[in-house]
């Protein structure tokens, strides 16, 4: 049976959830998470089920209401479609292509019927599923990333995984007394902010990349046993800190930040090696660490450093459920934001940027 739930039925999703195969049960497919990024009535999380005796699938995103009345009328509701930030897809106990399809045409057929005009999917390379949307969208290659294997042991990792660079820092940083612990209380994850804050402020983000404190409170409560929040402090003061975030099987690396007067003291190798081990000696099997803005820039390579094996392609799934009221969308958005088009130009969703 095929069906949609939204988070006044999250326990129907977290029963289907909590059905899946250890291996499944990641962070992105959990209902705590995807209501931890919900902002109704605009941004709304969903999980499209299909569940019949041939297997269960889960797809869970986030249904945003596209609001400018530059490119929608009052009386319209449209909406696009993205999973949470990090990576997206399909959880799905069955690969046999007759019930992939029947779960796709359904959820064609109901973001159809919905006013659903356009999905976008960051397909999780650490779950290597792209054969689950293979002939139903569109897929493209659009960056590298990196995985550090944590099956291998500690000194398999150490002497064989890691770049020399890396091993040579990771001592510097041992070396200037850096010590590693996660976060214990409230005021933890306040000074977890305050570093977070720093560096994007540094690094002149945008403004989509900030999150203010209370998002970083939501997470530690609402999806505590998905989220660890590291310190690296120096003699008793913060200096580095990183958010992973996990299921069974797989950690990520997902925000953090480093004050800028540290960086001599080399916190953030030991910083992200002590995250390895402590991952690894939870039961994960798997790190993945992301890419950079593009394949091979400097993040890139440092994030090489600790996998000498693992780098993966990145790849985005798109598909169009309303081809001509989408284009008109774009087309309204190209007249009434011109000074946008060189950010837009190649994007699924172009008049998002």
């Amino acid at each position: 049976m095929f069906d949609v739930f939204f988070l006044d039925r999250a326990e129907q999703w977290r029963a289907r959830f909590q059905r899946l195969p250890s291996a499944l049960q990641d962070v992105h497919f959990h209902p705590d998470f995807y209501a931890a990024h919900a902002a109704p009535p605009d941004i709304e999380a969903a999980c499209a089920v299909l569940d019949d005796p041939r297997g269960l699938v889960l797809y869970p995103f986030l249904r945003n209401r596209i609001t400018d009345l530059n490119l929608v009328a009052s009386s319209e509701t449209l909406y696009d479609i993205q999973g949470v930030p990090g990576y997206n897809g399909l959880a799905s106990t069955s690969k046999e292509v007759a019930f992939l399809c029947e779960f796709h045409e359904q959820f064609c057929a109901y973001c159809k019927s919905t006013g659903i005009v356009a999905e976008l999917t960051r397909l999780n390379p650490a779950m290597e599923h792209a054969e689950l949307f293979t002939g139903t969208m569109d897929l493209q290659i659009m960056n590298r990333g990196v995985i550090v294997d944590l099956t291998v042991s500690e000194e398999d990792l150490w002497h064989h995984h890691y770049a020399h660079a890396a091993r040579k820092q990771v001592n510097k940083g041992r070396r200037n007394g850096i010590t590693i612990r996660l976060a214990q209380s409230p005021r933890d994850i306040a000074c977890f902010h305050e570093i977070f804050h720093h560096t994007m402020v540094r690094n002149d983000a945008s403004p989509d990349a900030f999150h203010p404190l209370a998002y970083f409170q939501n997470l530690a409560t609402t999806c505590e046993a998905q989220c660890l929040f590291y310190f690296a402090e120096h003699e008793g003061q913060p200096v580095a800190v990183e958010l992973v975030t996990h299921g069974t099987e797989i950690g990520y690396s997902f925000l953090g930040g480093t004050l800028e007067a540290a960086f001599p003291l080399a916190p953030n190798d030991i910083l992200k090696h002590e995250i390895i081990i402590d991952l690894k000696r939870r039961g994960l099997r798997k790190f993945c660490l992301g890419g950079g803005l593009v394949p091979g820039d400097g993040i890139h390579r440092y994030k090489q450093k600790f996998s000498a094996f693992g780098d993966v392609d990145f790849l985005l799934a798109s598909r169009i459920h309303n081809r001509e009221r989408f284009r008109r969308l774009v087309a309204a958005w190209s007249e009434a934001y011109p000074e946008r088009l060189g950010r837009g130009r190649g994007k699924v969703l172009p008049y998002r940027f």
